[in-house]
């Protein structure tokens, strides 16, 4: 696969099981008003967010979710990236991103 065909994956994951958010937040010292970036990228397919991790350098946090009655369903692997890792991230994927 090419570097370019890589992006373009995951682009797709971005835009299929992706969230892009900006969320305000105030600091106790202060009181200031801060806005805090981040894209996260969540799944029960392992392999896909591995390769978003590592391609952009973040790790790979997973989790038992439950189902509808209760129980414990399938693992969840999730890719959190925040701050200036979404700027890096969105210009490699933008030309590729097509929903978001």
């Amino acid at each position: 696969m090419t570097d370019k065909e890589i992006l373009a994956y995951l682009a797709g994951l971005v835009d299929g099981e992706g969230s892009i958010n900006i969320t305000q937040y105030k600091i106790q010292s202060n009181k200031k008003v801060r806005w805090r970036p981040s894209i996260k990228v969540c799944m029960t397919d392992k392999e896909g967010i591995e390769l978003f991790g590592k391609t952009f350098g973040f790790n790979v946090s997973q989790r038992h979710y439950k189902n509808n009655y209760g129980k414990y369903g399938r693992i969840l692997y999730t890719c959190d990236a925040a701050w200036h890792g979404c700027e890096r991230i969105l210009k490699a994927l933008l030309p590729y991103l097509i929903i978001k």
